[in-house]
């Protein structure tokens, strides 16, 4: 198929665009400013409609991962999110509209739920696709409105448009990163691997995925992740207190939310790769954690 990434020039487009190609898919980049690709590549701002309109047409797929973050807040004003976030969305999926693409896959986040690792709470919050959207701040303000011009293009203008709810992806040290994907946190390869199955899946009916690592944790532990994690995680990751003494550091005390993959698991067929089980595992016999490639993006250098 023929494949357009907007933001191919951020870190998922650079780690997916090589993945789709690997497996037979006609790959075109466009992002606003240049770009060293081995892929056909496009400067254009996603804020200009007739720019999207010529990057979309012939096109049969688009994934649209073009976004500011969360990162940009307090640097970049609210109006520039939501000229990117919101008007940007508009003109891609009005371009995809016009030329009839075959699908579109919108990058969203799992912060649209608003559950932040600085918020005091009693208990630890279970998330998946039901659970009540709750913005707290203007780039989960734009995910959101960015989701509801997905629901109003399919439902006005048959557009088949897959949301995908991503977990954090931004890499902090290594050790920080990994203990993540206990609380939603997930591997960019992983993320591209979820893209790559909502591309190619024969699941007709549009829908919102989750997408985060795989944890151990279940709906029982949910209670007790608030206070006692380091005691939850000793019991479903047997071995992991000795094993993160040995690099001097502790098991966290609070998981603030545990996010479910289990519509993604059914209807998508993803199965993350680099979960904390794995990172844990190499832990024990490396001391180090640091996984082989599995494509494109290698871990070494913080590359996420």
């Amino acid at each position: 198929m023929r494949i357009l990434i907007t933001g191919g020039n951020g870190r998922l487009g650079r780690t997916l665009a090589p993945l789709l190609s690997k497996h037979g898919h006609e790959v075109t980049i466009v992002d606003q400013s240049a770009i060293e690709s081995a892929h056909p590549t496009l400067i254009a701002d996603i804020r200009n409609v007739d720019a999207m309109s010529r990057a979309v047409d012939g096109q049969d797929v688009v994934i649209h991962a073009a976004a500011l973050h969360g990162v940009h807040i307090g640097t970049t004003s609210e109006r520039h999110f939501i000229d990117v976030g919101v008007l940007g969305t508009h003109n891609v999926l009005e371009a995809a509209r016009a030329a009839q693409v075959t699908k579109v896959i919108y990058i969203s986040s799992t912060s649209v739920y608003g559950i932040s690792s600085t918020q005091s709470r009693s208990k630890a919050i279970y998330v998946d696709e039901d659970t009540p959207l709750c913005p707290i701040d203007i780039n989960d303000v734009c995910k959101v409105m960015g989701e509801q011009l997905c629901h109003y293009y399919r439902r006005n203008f048959q557009v088949n448009a897959s949301i995908l709810r991503v977990g954090r992806f931004f890499q902090d040290d290594w050790v920080t990163f990994n203990l993540r994907k206990l609380s939603g946190g997930v591997d960019i390869r992983d993320v591209a691997q979820a893209v790559l199955l909502a591309v190619e899946s024969q699941y007709t009916s549009e829908g919102t995925f989750c997408v985060a690592a795989q944890t151990s944790f279940t709906r029982a532990d949910i209670p007790y992740l608030a206070e006692y994690a380091d005691d939850v995680i000793e019991q479903r990751y047997p071995g992991a207190r000795v094993a993160f003494a040995r690099i001097g550091r502790s098991l966290p005390k609070t998981v603030h939310r545990v996010v479910s993959i289990a519509r993604a698991t059914h209807q998508l067929h993803y199965r993350p790769q680099e979960n904390f089980a794995e990172f844990l595992e190499r832990l024990k016999y490396t001391g180090t954690g640091v996984p082989v490639s599995r494509f494109g993006s290698a871990p070494s250098g913080l590359s996420i």
